[in-house]
């Protein structure tokens, strides 16, 4: 069956073949995410997309498949967006793989946001996001929690409280 013998060769070849180029997920692969090796690929973002009862003093950050060129993450590359349109001011930091954007003061309560990331960002390797990628979140909705006793054991010994209140809404009773 010499037949025989020469199909199983083609078989063995081929099976070989298809194993040897596969990607694998090793070095410079897409490690079966579905991305693309030449552009740089998002892996995560804080908050997730549609989260809901978000702090409002939340550092808004992404996380990539490689580190960052820092010079290319900027205000104009990775901005936030309150729904309505208005910018929200803030600055921006890398750190290794993570690019994160810190606002410059509390956001609002029970609103939506909208982050953006553009093409502008870059990975040390010069690879880009192949498109700009957005994801929104909501706020939390500054109701207040329980009625808690100040004193404990509800001797009758806690008088005059004093109240104070944080810039994001945030009460203590003392």
């Amino acid at each position: 069956m010499p037949g025989a013998r020469v199909v199983g060769f083609f078989l063995s070849a081929g099976l070989a073949m298809t194993l040897g180029c596969g990607d694998g997920g090793g070095a410079g692969g897409t490690g079966g995410t579905g991305g693309d090796a030449s552009t740089l690929q998002l892996v995560q973002t804080v908050p997730a997309d549609l989260a809901i009862d978000v702090s409002t003093d939340v550092i808004v950050s992404a996380e990539f498949d490689a580190a960052l060129n820092e010079a290319t993450v900027t205000t104009s590359g990775f901005s936030l967006r309150r729904d309505g349109g208005a910018e929200v001011e803030g600055s921006v930091a890398v750190n290794g793989q993570t690019a994160s954007f810190t606002p410059a003061r509390a956001l609002g309560l029970l609103s939506r946001y909208t982050a953006m990331l553009t093409t502008e960002i870059e990975g040390v390797s010069g690879r880009t996001l192949e498109a700009s990628h957005t994801w929104g979140f909501r706020t939390r909705d500054g109701q207040w929690e329980n009625a808690v006793l100040i004193e404990v054991g509800d001797a009758g010994d806690a008088v005059q409280p004093q109240v104070a209140v944080d810039p994001n809404g945030n009460a203590v009773a003392v």
